[in-house]
């Protein structure tokens, strides 16, 4: 193994991690562990968690989801809006805002 890549080796990757919390409106024909399922398969995302959901009509409930992602896009903005974008495209979700974002920190 020559310099270089030993030193490509030794070198500290910088994974950032945030976490936001997010309103997301859905069917409710549709099961919501399956669309939780499928924003967890959206880019970055490694943890969804959700509070109790509110049933807004016959048709229609809200979730506050708490989701940890890793910023993959060169920007956090970017980042937020790829991840937005790919769960708003999910079936049987209507609407996703996010309302605050966090760095977390992690433990060495």
């Amino acid at each position: 193994m020559d310099l270089q890549q030993d030193s490509i080796l030794n070198e500290e990757v910088d994974v950032q991690i945030y976490e936001f919390t997010a309103m997301m409106s859905s069917s409710t024909s549709k099961n919501l562990t399956d669309i939780q399922n499928e924003v967890r398969s959206a880019c970055g995302i490694t943890i969804v968690d959700s509070e109790p959901t509110e049933t807004l009509s016959l048709y229609k409930q809200r979730t506050r989801l708490k989701i940890k992602f890793v910023s993959l896009a060169p920007t956090l903005a970017e980042s937020v809006k790829e991840i937005v974008n790919a769960i708003r495209k999910i079936d049987g979700v209507y609407s996703f805002q996010v309302r605050k974002i966090r760095k977390v920190q992690i433990e060495a």
